[in-house]
């Protein structure tokens, strides 16, 4: 956030500039107004206490590392609609990974996927990856950071059992017990994972095929890891159009919108209460979340007047928002 200040006669007036980061052609953006992604563990023992932080915590220790086919029958239900005798068999054999998977994401193809992880500790070694591609039949690709290896890693899991697909070959060690962040981003069949803060520690593969389903968060079977912040978002369509291509392009800024007005109550339903003015749906006035994504929109400006009783003039100030 920049902070500037403007000198109007005879008034100082200070404004936050926000600006919405623009990504460059075809690269994803966040969602605006999306709701939270929810983790929901499935395979072994989790939990939702975590030292000093809210998240989400696996522990191989708490884990006799057996799941009932019952309840794998009804994941399997819950997740795809019906039951797939695949899915029990691999998701219950005994080489079956700790998984916990996105319930409001059900089908993710093209965009990134973010999650902080802590790794709290695990007998062979300390590891956390972000799931994706997840199928009916349980099969499912993962890029994983441990310490055994140091490096970020492509797996795939197939017929209950894992296949290395392609290693990094950068190697470090992240501190235990310390929020990291893991960032893997898919293009059709391409697929880039690295570490926030040393995207050295990374791994770039193109699958014979481009993934797609459910995706979630994995460890192996002794780890003890932390997760919270888990986000999955779709890349952004890119217009066919040259115009529609150059929107995306250079950030694009609207000169001046009411949104305020409408805020202060103007179309007799808010009333001065911002909760109860929704942009995130459709709205009466000219700037709300459908409308500013489907027209590519970087950043908006509003203006705000002031009166300056010294002189009796109007002061007008614009500040960016987003």
């Amino acid at each position: 956030m920049i902070v500037a200040v403007f000198r109007i006669p005879s008034v100082f007036v200070a404004a936050s500039l926000l600006a919405l980061p623009f990504p460059e052609l075809n690269e994803p953006t966040r969602r605006l107004g999306q709701a939270p992604t929810t983790l929901t563990g499935v395979v072994g023992h989790w939990s939702g206490a975590v030292t000093s932080s809210t998240g989400l915590v696996v522990d191989g220790a708490q884990w006799d590392g057996k799941t009932s086919v019952a309840s794998l029958e009804q994941t399997s239900r819950e997740l795809f609609g019906a039951v797939d005798s695949a899915f029990v068999a691999g998701w219950s054999s005994a080489n079956a990974f700790p998984v916990a998977v996105a319930s409001n994401v059900a089908h993710f193809t093209s965009g990134t996927l973010r999650v902080r992880f802590s790794m709290l500790g695990g007998a062979s070694d300390q590891n956390a990856g972000a799931l994706f591609g997840l199928r009916p039949n349980g099969e499912y690709h993962y890029v994983r950071y441990n310490t055994k290896d140091g490096n970020v890693a492509l797996w795939r899991f197939v017929k209950g059992a894992r296949e290395l697909v392609a290693g990094g070959e950068v190697h470090k060690q992240l501190p235990l017990r310390s929020w990291h962040e893991l960032v893997v981003t898919i293009r059709d069949n391409h697929v880039h994972g690295s570490i926030v803060g040393d995207t050295t520690i990374a791994i770039r593969h193109t699958l014979d095929a481009a993934p797609m389903g459910r995706v979630g968060v994995w460890v192996k079977r002794d780890a003890m890891t932390a997760f919270r912040d888990f986000d999955a978002t779709p890349a952004r369509s890119v217009p066919a159009d040259r115009l529609g291509q150059l929107l995306l392009t250079p950030p694009l800024l609207d000169g001046h919108n009411d949104l305020l007005i409408h805020y202060l109550g103007a179309d007799r339903r808010s009333l001065g209460n911002v909760t109860q003015y929704d942009s995130r749906q459709r709205t009466t006035g000219q700037v709300d979340t459908p409308r500013m994504r489907a027209g590519h929109l970087g950043a908006t400006i509003f203006a705000v007047g002031i009166n300056d009783t010294t002189n009796g003039r109007n002061c007008r100030v614009n500040v960016a928002v987003a």
